[in-house]
């Protein structure tokens, strides 16, 4: 997931919020924050992955933006 990300020299991710959905837990929703070299939060990233109970087929969805709300990426795969 991070390689999908477009961050710059220095910037670092921390983990805000996790949280699972469905019946089995089968959809994990992590938040991240980025945060630059002096620690200050300069976006967010929204991170799901869910797997498919039948045939266990696996959908991941990356979302980053900034703190204007703007989205710099939004990708499945």
């Amino acid at each position: 997931m991070k390689d999908k990300l477009k961050m710059n020299p220095g910037e670092t991710l921390k983990r805000v919020h996790f949280r699972t959905k469905g019946t089995m837990g089968q959809t994990e929703i992590e938040t991240l924050s980025i945060l630059s070299p002096n620690g200050e939060v300069v976006g967010e990233v929204v991170y799901t992955d869910h797997t498919n109970l039948r045939g266990l087929q696996r959908q991941q969805h990356v979302c980053q933006t900034d703190l204007e709300g703007n989205v710099i990426v939004d990708e499945r795969w």
